[in-house]
Order: structure tokens, then C-alpha cells, then sequence
């Protein structure tokens, strides 16, 4: 009915569960029925409906007015006392009940219920629910709430909640909500040895997965560096990290719920996790560097690694792949990959090799490139040396002629591009936007010396 039925009769239907939800969200049978009306069928009204016949049974009674959490304790603070029981004794139920917690209607009442609760009723709530947190983690709401039951919990709980989640770290972490939950782990775990041992391991395992997604990829720039809003927004950066509460025995006096310093569990898990960064990139340097989400995870660890000698493999790798013969290259990866054997016509073949195209040419690690040059203190004198004798060439190519501009405007290495550009012919594209930037900076300040065009 509810998935065949039209709107009158989905309605209609609907108002049967009237004053029953509570008691069909940790049914068997009817949970599954009450989930799919809730996320398939139900319109905005109609959802905060049911939401709010877990705030107390006169709210499933009484539907002439129906009102979200926060408008019940504004207008009805006298109320407050006898829903956070409700809530309370319902979170305790549902803990005994893991599998209703795959359902997304539970999720923001119990939601509601862990931000207003005070400190001892926040600690109730994730003793009942931290063994089943991967079970909520993949809605929005449900996001929000494993990320409250990471802060909250004690030590013990969190070793619970980061064993629970291993299995399923690399779902997780290319979830859209739930990779907030992994983030927390990092941001608030104090027993970084745990997470080694736990998440990081199976991080290993499927890490060019990660790097590749859009929001896994989030999680490795994670132990990179703290969260910041060059790829997170605001509202997660503020969103993530321990949380302070009043001392019970001590009032007025606050009490983090993790003891270490953000700075030191971030530096204790960055260098648990730097090894076997750095072993994957110099093995999937070009997939990195010409992957949309790839290409950020290995500028960032290479501009925030103050190692020397990482940087240069990393460096020396990424030189591979720049300024290469790669027709030639090609010829012998694809002579390389040709089949043993011959194939039936209705048998899988291998798929055709892919060719490699020129780092500086490419246009995704290009702007990679260019971002590198400017604020890796080295690395422009570096890349000028290993291209010096094709500049000419990259700088009639439209995604390599920004990289040429970026080593233009290094006082190290700026004058010997213009010097090397100086009174050479080119044949340039019309519409070539790169060019134009490069010869804008070439002939700046009214200089009588300027480059041959033939267009």
C-alpha cells in the first residue's frame, strides 16, 4: 500500500499508526513498514508527526498542532521534565533492541534527547548505545549522534565503539554522513596505539579506495592535518573535537572529556599513519596526481610533511611523470598488457591500457602543480631544473602554461623563465587563457622586449 498506493490512500493508512509509533519503531514485524513510510512516502508534516510521538503519548494522541522538539520547550516548558523521561526510557529500551536503530525514524529523537540531557543522562545514553553505533551512523541525524556518543564516552566505551567499527571503516569512511563518525574517532581518542592497531590497519588495506572518494579522502586529510576549512566546512570543523562539562564534584569547574592535547593526539596519529602514506604515494604517485579527489591527498601530505627525505621521494617520483617521452611510454605499457592468449567473443577482456599523459599537461594535477610551486619553499628551482628545456613547449599547452606562470612569479627561479621565453616565436591557440596570463606577466610595466606570437 504505501508503496503502490496513491497519496489519499498512503493518508490514510498513515493516520492508522497514529498513537502507535513508539511501539512499532521496536516491533520486528512493523518497524521495516513504519521506516519505509517515514523515508519514502512521507512529506515534511507528516514526518515531524511521528518524530513527535516519542516526546510523550499526548503528542500521539493530539495532532491538531504539531510542533518540532525545540518548539515543544519553548512553548512548553512545563512539558520539558516528562519528555526527556519519554526520550530517556526509550533510548534505554532501543539499546536492548540494536537492530530498530537501523531505522532512520528513531534517529532524531534520540538525537534530540543526547544534546538536552545533562552530563549523567548523556553518559546513560551512550553506555545503552556505543556497541551499536555502526547501525545509526549512516543517516544524517543518526551522523550527529555517533558523533555525540564518541565524545561522550568514557575510555572503555570508545575502545568499544573503534572495535565495532573496523570491519566496516571503509564503508564508513565514503559515507556522506557517516565519515563524520570516523572523524571524531580521530579528533577526540586519546589511545592513538588503539586506533593504530584498529582503523589504521584497515586503512592500509584499501587506502587508493579512500583517497579516490569524496568523502573518504576527507579522512585521510584528516590524520594529515586537523580539519580545516580549506576542505571542511565551518559547521563540521566545529562540529568535531572533545567537549567540556561541568565537574560534579568540583562546581564551576569545567572537565574535557579527552585528557590530551589536540596538538599531541594529532601528531601521535599522523606519525602513526606517515609510513604507509608514504610508501602509497611513491606506488600510486600518478593515479594521485591525476585523480579529482586523489591529486589533494598527496599536495597536502607533501606540503605538510616537514620530512626532507619524504618529500624528496615523493618529489623524485612525481618527477617521473613530468617532462617523459609519452608516446613511446605508452607503446611499451601497451605491448606490455597485450593478451597470452586469444579471447571468445563472449569472454571479458582485459581492458585497454590507458594512456599516460605529462603531469604538467594534465589538467587536474596542473593546478596540483602549480599550488606545490608556490608554497613548497624548493620545489620551484626543483621543477625548473627538470624542465628548463621544454619550457617553450609547456607554456603554448593550456593547463601547463599556469604552471609556467607560477614559476614566473618566484623571485628564485622568475627571471630565467623570462629569460628563456624572451624573443621566442610561438603558435598559439586563439582562446588560449593560460598563455594569455603568462604573456600578461611577461610584458607587464610597459617593456619594449615582448615574445613572437603567430596566431
Amino acid at each position: 500500500m504505501f508503496k503502490y498506493g496513491s497519496k489519499e490512500q498512503q493518508s490514510s493508512l498513515l493516520k492508522k499508526f497514529d498513537g502507535k509509533v513508539k511501539f512499532f519503531a521496536t516491533h520486528k514485524s512493523a518497524a521495516p513498514v513504519l521506516e519505509f513510510a517515514f523515508a519514502n512516502t512521507c512529506n515534511a508534516r507528516e514526518r515531524a508527526s511521528i518524530t513527535q510521538e516519542f516526546y510523550g503519548p499526548e503528542f500521539g494522541l493530539f495532532k491538531d498542532n504539531i510542533m518540532k522538539f525545540a518548539e515543544i520547550l519553548e512553548k512548553h516548558p512545563e512539558k520539558k521534565k516528562s519528555v526527556m523521561s519519554n526520550l530517556r526510557e526509550f533510548v534505554m529500551l532501543i539499546g536492548n533492541k540494536p537492530t530498530s536503530l537501523d531505522n532512520s525514524v528513531v534517529h532524531l529523537p534520540i538525537l534530540n534527547y543526547m544534546q538536552t540531557a545533562d552530563y549523567s543522562g548523556k553518559l546513560e545514553a551512550v553506555g545503552s548505545l556505543c556497541e551499536h553505533i555502526v547501525r545509526f551512523l549512516h543517516t544524517k541525524h543518526g551522523a550527529r549522534l555517533a558523533v555525540l556518543c564518541v565524545k561522550y564516552a568514557t575510555a572503555k566505551e570508545r575502545k568499544v565503539i573503534v572495535k565495532s567499527c573496523k570491519d566496516y571503516l571503509t564503508k564508513i569512511a565514503k559515507e556522506e554522513y557517516g565519515h563524520f563518525a570516523f572523524l571524531e574517532i580521530l579528533a577526540s581518542v586519546d589511545d592513538t596505539v588503539l586506533v593504530k592497531r584498529e582503523l589504521l590497519s584497515k586503512i592500509e588495506e584499501n587506502l587508493l579506495d579512500l583517497c579516490t572518494d569524496k568523502h573518504g579522502r576527507l579522512c585521510v586529510l584528516a590524520l594529515i592535518a586537523s580539519p580545516d576549512t580549506r576542505y571542511f566546512p565551518e559547521s563540521t570543523v566545529k562540529l568535531l573535537g572533545p567537549v567540556a562539562y561541568n565537574d560534579p564534584a568540583n562546581p564551576g569547574q569545567e572537565i574535557m572529556t579527552s585528557k590530551k592535547e589536540k596538538s599531541k593526539r594529532q601528531a601521535e596519529n599522523y606519525n602513526n599513519f606517515k609510513d604507509m602514506l608514504t610508501k602509497f604515494c611513491i606506488e600510486n604517485c600518478y593515479a594521485l596526481w591525476t585523480d579529482v579527489y586523489g591529486r589533494t591527498v598527496i599536495c597536502e601530505f607533501l606540503l605538510k610533511c616537514e620530512d626532507p627525505e619524504i618529500q624528496k621521494k615523493i618529489i623524485t617520483e612525481t618527477l617521473k611523470w613530468i617532462n617523459f617521452d609519452e608516446a613511446s611510454f605508452h607503446e611499451r605499457e601497451k605491448a606490455a598488457a597485450e593478451p597470452t592468449r586469444k579471447y571468445h567473443p563472449l569472454e571479458e577482456q582485459p581492458a585497454e591500457v590507458e594512456p599516460k599523459q605529462d603531469l604538467m599537461n594534465h589538467t587536474l594535477s596542473s593546478r596540483m602543480l602549480k599550488q606545490v610551486v608556490r608554497e613548497l619553499p624548493g620545489f620551484d628551482q626543483i621543477l625548473f631544473d627538470h624542465i628548463k628545456d621544454q619550457v617553450v613547449t609547456y607554456v603554448q599547452h593550456k593547463s601547463a602554461a599556469w604552471v609556467i606562470f607560477s614559476l614566473f612569479d618566484t623571485n628564485t627561479v622568475g627571471p630565467q623563465v623570462k629569460e628563456l621565453l624572451k624573443g621566442k616565436k610561438f603558435s598559439i591557440p586563439e582562446g588560449h587563457e593560460g598563455y594569455a596570463v603568462v604573456l600578461a606577466a611577461l610584458t607587464q610595466g610597459g617593456e619594449e622586449e615582448k615574445m613572437d606570437i603567430d596566431k
